[in-house]
């Protein structure tokens, strides 16, 4: 069975690793290993890297410091909230930015 505290482990590895790389695309094991599981346990929750990468940033956005400073600003260039990304903010690239508007969407 899978469970969802397994699921939030591996999109936070992966929104960890993400702002750790500079925003740069990470790999299945990178995720993995942050998450501390392997890359079969990865795949029984993710089919593939997009799916996991839309799921965290998904995710990331609806926590509730980030999606009040989104919903309270006017511009793309908000400023991240107290605590989140380590005073970093996660700048989405254009095709990633396309898939979560379409992710959303379903």
């Amino acid at each position: 069975m899978l469970s969802h505290a397994k699921r939030l482990q591996i999109t936070k590895a992966a929104m960890g690793v993400r702002l750790s790389a500079g925003g740069t695309t990470p790999s299945i094991d990178e995720i993995a290993a942050a998450a501390d599981v392997s890359r079969r346990t990865v795949y029984m929750y993710f089919p593939s890297l997009d799916h996991l990468l839309i799921d965290a940033t998904a995710g990331a956005i609806n926590e509730p410091p980030v999606k009040e400073a989104w919903m309270s600003s006017n511009s793309e260039t908000a400023a991240c909230p107290a605590g989140m990304g380590g005073g970093r903010c996660m700048t989405l690239d254009p095709e990633t930015s396309a898939k979560v508007t379409r992710y959303r969407r379903r």
